[in-house]
């Protein structure tokens, strides 16, 4: 095993945080299916959410930081991003479009009506929220877990604008007022009393709630970054027991950690775990398997809830008799097969053709110099 912490040239793979982002797609996963099987296990997958925050940070930060204050522009910066989303952003769409489609063929029910659908097709199409007060809809209607990949971009835009140009104390009183409202969603979403006083719902499921967990974590994860030369006299948790502590949170049932608990994990036990990953880069076998779960995390959390539903209206349909548990027998793996294919066949070449054609544009060709300092930059993150 290789650390990363040392004066080498960065990999181009932090194999061991791949791995934590395979652990964590496949547990959200789990949380959706087990939510239409009717089982509680998995309930406390949501915090994956919040790790993959924590991880995107870290790794915009590893990636960015040097090159953008070394001259890279916002423009170059933020198109990169959007290559590295959007090509499976449209496809979730399409598939969560189709869903609906199939959903009123099977059943003959219409979520949509017509004009909702075109509206709702178009603003999930340019990434536009539908947002109310306590949000008692979803805010992407056709794929619900857009949610976190518009915060996502949100954060990316704080970030390549503000952030990795400032001096690391600006981070902090954005981490503390996300921690301040990742708090009030931790306690009416895992407390004893989930429902939360009248005018605090945004706390609960509302943007309010999302950019909280977004401006905590995520910033939190470029702070990990920029000091983790201090947080290397911290011992690491080591690589083979980190799958164990996503499992042993992620699969607890509803009930079982207390508020304070999912808190106490998200604030102090993620970010230890990130830091420990980040210094201990696991290769060989074990590191192909993590590379293979990080290489399909993003793909399968994009598209798994509309081929979830799909896959589990026609199986029911095929064997009604069947309890729809059972069904995850097939429709997991299913899942899994669906987000490769799009892996190997779709996103890895659209965008390779995308980079293509905007680095031969010449849009980053003032970024050359940076790339090749990138090889050669440290830990420091200065």
């Amino acid at each position: 095993m290789a650390s990363v912490a040392s004066a080498a040239p960065k990999p181009a793979h932090l194999n061991t945080l791949d791995g934590l982002r395979g652990i964590a797609a496949v547990s959200v996963m789990a949380f959706h299916w087990h939510i239409e099987a009717g089982s509680s296990l998995f309930q406390h997958s949501r915090l994956a959410v919040d790790l993959f925050f924590l991880m995107s940070g870290f790794v915009l930060a590893y990636a960015y930081d040097a090159r953008l204050k070394a001259g890279l522009s916002f423009w170059a910066f933020f198109i990169a991003r959007l290559i590295r989303l959007y090509p499976m952003i449209l496809i979730g769409i399409g598939f969560g479009a189709g869903w609906f489609a199939l959903d009123w063929l099977i059943t003959g029910e219409q979520t949509f009506s017509a004009p909702q659908f075109v509206t709702y097709l178009f603003m999930n199409l340019f990434m536009i929220p539908v947002v109310t007060w306590d949000q008692d809809m979803a805010m992407f209607p056709l794929n619900l877990v857009l949610w976190s990949l518009f915060f996502e971009l949100v954060a990316y835009a704080a970030y390549g604008l503000v952030f990795a140009r400032a001096k690391t104390r600006w981070l902090v009183p954005v981490i503390v007022v996300g921690a301040i409202g990742v708090t009030g969603w931790v306690v009416f979403n895992f407390g004893a009393a989930p429902t939360p006083p009248a005018g605090l719902g945004f706390l609960k499921q509302g943007f309010v709630a999302d950019l909280s967990r977004i401006s905590l974590s995520f910033f939190l994860g470029v702070m990990i970054f920029r000091g983790l030369p201090r947080l290397n006299a911290v011992p690491p948790i080591p690589a083979v027991f980190l799958p164990l502590i996503c499992l042993l949170i992620f699969v607890q049932p509803a009930g079982i950690l207390p508020w304070w608990a999912c808190l106490f994990i998200v604030l102090i036990v993620f970010p230890y775990m990130l830091s420990s990953a980040i210094r201990e880069n696991i290769t060989g076998r074990y590191g192909a398997i993590s590379k293979f779960l990080g290489d399909i995390s993003y793909p399968l959390y994009v598209t798994h809830l509309p081929i979830m539903w799909a896959m589990r209206a026609v199986l029911h349909k095929l064997f009604p008799n069947l309890p729809i548990v059972w069904l995850g027998i097939i429709v997991l793996p299913g899942c899994v097969l669906v987000a490769y294919l799009m892996l190997r066949f779709y996103d890895q070449p659209v965008r390779h053709y995308l980079r293509h054609k905007f680095l031969s544009s010449g849009l980053m060709v003032r970024d050359k110099h940076n790339r090749l300092q990138k090889s050669q930059v440290g830990f420091d993150g200065n």
